[in-house]
């Protein structure tokens, strides 16, 4: 029986184990057929379609396929066809056999085929990763940034900052991305606290700052709670990095009014602002006692009074306003909380006819 004909009752009888689900012997009979007649029409669909439906049967099953996939490599298949043979065998040596070498091999052809294809770029990012090469894994990454838009650029930037700040120390570069993420998302507050970290622990206080602030910017005018609720974050955390690791007053306080703006019910923050105020000097009296003075407003209970009351006499006592110190020593009086200098400054300056003169 010449050589065609035979191939042509081995399909036929391939197509009947198939049909009754005996795909190996399926196969098999496709496999002889294609060795007979390697153009014969239809064998190749055949044995690929049958092959397909032999995947994820465990590794001794996957090592047939992968033979299987590559005698179909062989023929005359269009980029596509090929592309997806590829694909189909790295996908099998990593997921089944775990030979990522092998795997790296196949995606790599595959990509030699379709450049720019997304899964292939992913897969080998993965690939990467878990064989610790990371200066190809960054490499690949780029690419994929430059590939995609919206969400998808943002994980590829995060991860690729994560890599260089992680794994190759290369903090300055891993801000920069996670800034150009920031851009492309400003709702992902992860992506930020990772900066943050970054600069936190390095102790880039200044950097830190404009981290704030081209954060505060990207924001904008607040238009939900939630927004609203991440610019007074911001803000509370700019004033705070102003205050403490730059000492640049002018700064905190700038950020601090906001903070108070945003959030008027906040009474650590008014403190905190009337501190700053009163740390100016000469030049932010005036504002430090109506901050003291709001502050005494909202007071509800003694002890809290006569410390606001208290820093008022501070004040006042500093810049030899002394009409105003003898009312906040009568004050503190009144409430029982003066020390004895501010009982004995109120008595010394009391009139005579005061009933406040008499001992409390």
């Amino acid at each position: 029986m010449p050589g065609e004909e035979r191939a042509g009752h081995l399909m036929q009888l391939g197509q009947a184990h198939v049909a009754q689900r005996d795909l190996e012997a399926g196969t098999a009979a496709f496999m002889e057929a294609l060795r007979l007649a390697p153009e014969l029409p239809g064998v190749r669909q055949a044995l690929a379609q049958a092959t397909a439906q032999m995947e994820g049967r465990g590794p001794t099953n996957a090592t047939a396929l992968v033979e299987r996939y590559r005698v179909l490599l062989r023929g005359q298949l269009s980029v596509d066809e090929r592309f997806d043979l590829a694909c189909k065998i790295g996908r099998l040596q990593r997921e089944e056999l775990n030979d990522q070498p092998a795997a790296l091999g196949s995606y790599l052809q595959a990509l030699e085929l379709q450049p720019d294809d997304i899964g292939v770029l992913h897969e080998l990012v993965e690939i990467h990763t878990q064989n610790r090469h990371w200066s190809r894994a960054v490499d690949t990454l780029e690419r994929l940034v430059s590939l995609t838009s919206g969400r998808d650029k943002v994980c590829y930037l995060g991860a690729l900052a994560s890599i260089l700040n992680c794994e190759l120390d290369s903090h300055v570069e891993a801000v920069a991305l996670y800034d150009r993420a920031l851009d492309e998302d400003p709702s992902d507050r992860r992506i930020f606290e990772r900066l943050e970290r970054i600069l936190i622990e390095r102790q880039q206080w200044r950097e830190l700052t404009r981290a704030y602030r081209r954060m505060i910017k990207r924001i904008g005018a607040c238009s939900t709670p939630e927004e609203r609720a991440w610019s007074l974050t911001l803000w509370r955390a700019l004033a705070d990095t102003c205050r403490r690791y730059l000492r640049d007053l002018p700064a905190a306080t700038a950020a601090c009014e906001v903070c108070v703006s945003l959030d008027p019910e906040d009474k650590r923050q008014h403190e905190t602002l009337a501190e700053l105020y009163e740390a100016q000097g000469r030049d932010g009296y005036s504002k430090a006692v109506g901050a003291r003075e709001h502050l005494l407003a909202l007071t509800q209970d003694a002890d809290t009074a006569a410390k606001h009351i208290r820093a008022l006499a501070r004040l006042h006592a500093k810049f030899q306003q002394y009409d105003r110190l003898f009312c906040a020593s009568a004050a503190l009086c009144v409430l029982t909380k003066a020390d004895a200098r501010e009982r004995a400054f109120y008595e010394s300056n009391a009139p005579r006819a005061s009933p406040w003169r008499r001992p409390f």
